[in-house]
């Protein structure tokens, strides 16, 4: 325990709690990342769920069949506590985060390796020159809403969908890994790759998902205005996720020199600082590519 009063005793540190991954014991990695096993997180919700759950549909269960449920879930939460300390004074809030933001991605990807699951931020313990700050880290549930103007395109759209299941599981399976992953620039690395499996890439992967979508007639440029920062990208989105992966998975640190014959300085700086917004435009190009593949291979069979 001695050590984690070592760390708690420190000036400036990042606290961060996460679930989903196991550890058995208090772990140091890197000299200054401590790891400690907490209790399992309350699963209360669960229960009191099931039980509105079988109201709402007639099911009818006894005791029994709660203290079961409460068993199987009582330990299937594991929560882990990472302390990254720093001896450097930090002047606020962002440069804190900044700062800090490497250490606790190598202690998720410790509890990774070590666990065989990832782990899921969900509580934030910030001590900034000896005071202590509270941030909740919500995990973002998007609600993707789906319009249909007619019953028609909401059946081609299942239909569509259905096929891609059939055809696609591969791909679908590292679409299903991209959408979990949290790390936005990681997320395009992965939407990428999504990409490379829906088209066949081989070699050339850029240029050979450039002339899919082409082929297909469908843009694949970027084209946003953000209008909460107030700035525009007009960008090759297959050219920059592309370089984005390809320098990733081989395990380089990304520098604009990779870059620099590609975009300005001033557009890689934006991508850097607002990646969400070419890990949806990538994203929404995954889902085309995939339907559009349905359609490629609808026209070979009736050929």
């Amino acid at each position: 325990m001695d050590i984690i009063k070592s760390y708690l005793n420190q000036d400036n540190y990042s606290g961060v709690l996460v679930y989903g991954s196991h550890i058995d014991e208090i772990t140091e990695i890197f000299g200054n990342i401590l790891l400690i096993p907490l209790k399992s997180l309350y699963h209360n919700n669960y229960i009191e769920y099931l039980k509105d759950f079988f109201a709402t549909f007639n099911y009818k269960y006894a005791d029994y069949n709660l203290n079961t449920f409460n068993k199987d879930y009582s330990d299937n939460i594991p929560v882990c506590y990472i302390i990254s300390k720093n001896d450097k004074t930090l002047s606020g809030i962002s440069e804190f985060d900044a700062h800090y933001q490497d250490s606790i991605e190598n202690a998720k990807l410790f509890l990774a390796l070590v666990s065989g699951h990832s782990a899921f931020e969900f509580f934030k313990i910030a001590k900034i020159n000896g005071k202590i700050f509270y941030k909740t880290e919500l995990i973002q549930y998007n609600k993707l809403h789906r319009l249909w103007t007619s019953n028609l395109e909401k059946n081609h759209f299942i239909e569509n969908a259905e096929k891609t299941i059939t055809n696609q599981k591969f791909a679908i399976s590292l679409f299903h890994d991209a959408n979990k992953e949290i790390n936005y620039m990681y997320k395009i690395a992965r939407y990428f790759m999504v990409l490379e499996s829906i088209t066949g890439s081989e070699s050339q992967s850029k240029n050979h998902i450039k002339s899919f979508f082409k082929n297909n007639n469908y843009s694949y440029e970027m084209n946003l205005t953000n209008n909460v920062y107030n700035y525009t990208l007009n960008i090759d989105a297959i050219e920059i996720a592309g370089t984005i992966r390809a320098k990733l998975f081989h395990g380089a640190q990304l520098k604009y020199k990779h870059f620099n014959n590609k975009i300005s300085a001033e557009e890689y700086e934006l991508i850097v600082k607002y990646p969400e917004d070419l890990s949806r435009h990538m994203r929404d190009l995954c889902e085309t590519a995939f339907f559009l593949k349905n359609n490629q291979m609808k026209t070979k069979e009736n050929e």
